[in-house]
């Protein structure tokens, strides 16, 4: 049986999931208004708008202390994916995955 607070966050994952997808999607469909062509936005350049420093720290600290290859070839293809792919295969899987609600017995 899963308790309230689980229940609870779980629906709060799906809420601020949802406006994070929506936020994210009108700022790629506001781009491709503005500019004229069908380019959505990376997880990277997301991070670099909002906060320069975490992404270049992050990436010195990756090639510094875990591996030197870790960042390249692997956090780069990941950086690079769509925001909007990512937030709405996340929602999906949130959407998809069900609550195990234990039903009331009316009779016995």
């Amino acid at each position: 049986m899963v308790s309230r607070r689980v229940l609870a966050f779980i629906t709060f994952f799906r809420i601020f999931l949802f406006i994070f997808f929506s936020i994210f999607l009108g700022w790629d469909l506001i781009k491709i208004i503005h500019t004229n062509n069908f380019v959505l936005t990376s997880i990277g350049e997301h991070w670099f708008l909002l906060d320069k420093k975490s992404i270049i720290l992050s990436q010195s600290i990756v090639q510094r202390y875990i591996h030197y290859n870790l960042w390249d070839p692997i956090i780069i293809t990941i950086i690079q994916i769509p925001t909007f792919f990512i937030l709405f295969f996340f929602l999906l899987i949130s959407l998809l995955k069900k609550n195990k609600k234990k039903s009331k017995k009316w009779f016995k």
